[in-house]
């Protein structure tokens, strides 16, 4: 958990070049941290569904030769091989092969994020919809692994995929779970005080720690677990004293 917030920290200081005075924010991760750890006595979704023709195979060829040989390793050839169509047939659709590379979070996220919508449709209690928030990226772990190790192994250390569309497409699944955490502290549920920047770190760079171990002994019978780890973890830090 806390080796994960900061990895999650570091790397948007490097990676984005954002602003950050790491000592003086300690502070306000420490109080997170501490509530976090006090005692206390408290549908399947697939990464292309509904994509189709010719751009879906290749991106499914292209996630797939990326996987096996590595951006540097994978080449246009093999993935029109793979697709059945062309090399000319994959510049109709995409730039280059960065291009390709960048594609493939953006068309994964739009399926993630409306089934997101879908799971949070009905729930009106922000505790809910926080716990089906996590329940649905946890299950997309599970369900789309070959598209999360190329996130993590491919595209976060890539510059340039933070200028991407791909990219924009993670930030706004993960602005919905600011939106669950602002829209529980404006109604009662959770602290009126509650630091979201600090909270927001915890929970996605905890998620990415998960995530890795996940993806290196694929043990999915722990996916419910997991949810309900994440979920008391998350809600320490955001639950009214």
């Amino acid at each position: 958990m806390v080796l994960g917030t900061f990895n999650h920290l570091i790397l948007s200081k490097v990676m984005l070049k954002r602003p950050l005075e790491l000592i003086p924010y300690a502070d306000r991760l420490f109080k997170v941290f501490r509530r976090v750890l006090e005692p206390t006595d408290a549908v399947d979704q697939r990464v292309f569904r509904g994509q189709e023709g010719r751009r879906k195979d290749i991106l499914m060829a292209a996630l797939t030769e990326f996987e096996k040989h590595g951006y540097e390793g994978a080449t246009i050839a093999r993935i029109a091989k793979r697709a059945g169509v062309t090399q000319p047939t994959i510049y109709e659709y995409f730039k280059s092969k960065e291009d390709l590379l960048y594609s493939i979070p953006e068309v994964a996220m739009q399926d993630f994020l409306k089934s997101l919508e879908e799971s949070l449709r009905n729930l009106d209690n922000p505790v809910n919809r926080l716990y089906n928030f996590i329940l649905h990226q946890v299950r997309s772990v599970r369900d789309a692994p070959t598209y999360y190790r190329l996130l993590i192994m491919e595209l976060r250390n890539n510059p340039g995929f933070y200028d991407s569309p791909g990219y924009r497409s993670l930030r706004e699944y993960s602005a919905r779970f600011v939106e669950i955490v602002k829209e529980g502290a404006a109604s009662g549920y959770f602290r009126d005080d509650v630091d979201i920047t600090c909270v927001q770190n915890l929970y996605f760079g905890t998620f990415d720690d998960l995530t890795i171990q996940f993806l290196l002994d694929g043990k999915q019978q722990y996916i419910v677990g997991v949810s309900e780890y994440l979920f008391d973890l998350t809600y320490r830090a955001l639950k009214k004293d």
